[in-house]
């Protein structure tokens, strides 16, 4: 899980804020980086997380751009979807922190437990909680 406060990840209400919607993150964001905590009782799941560096890059382009701007109908009432897109565009590229050797064997770690429990539900097995 990741914290919400870390500034290498976006929630989707800050990608929201941000002037994005719905639709522009499944499209160009299909599948979120991790998941952060909600204190809400009825929120198991979490709130999705997508990496900067990536958000970063979707922005840069033209296609975003050009969904961005057709996309925009009224939101954000008070500033003009140029305005917001050049903002973005402004922005400096986040700073990708660097890892040591113990947190890229434990990212590996994680990643091989994540293989094998991928690899038992795909043959159909499954956890107490049908997962």
């Amino acid at each position: 899980m990741n914290d919400q406060s870390n500034p290498q990840f976006l929630t989707t209400i800050q990608l929201l804020e941000r002037g994005w919607t719905k639709t522009l993150i499944e499209r160009f964001l299909p599948t979120p980086d991790g998941c952060s905590a909600v204190n809400h009782w009825m929120n198991f799941r979490g709130q999705d997380t997508y990496a900067a560096v990536k958000i970063w890059n979707v922005e840069q382009t033209s296609d975003f751009a050009t969904a961005f701007l057709k996309s925009w109908k009224g939101r954000m009432r008070d500033r003009e979807p140029d305005v917001v897109l050049a903002e973005l565009k402004a922005q400096p590229h986040p700073e990708i922190l660097k890892r040591g050797r113990d947190e890229i064997v434990q990212a590996t770690h994680i990643a091989e437990a994540a293989g094998h429990i991928l690899w038992a539900r795909l043959k159909g097995l499954k956890t107490p909680h049908k997962c």
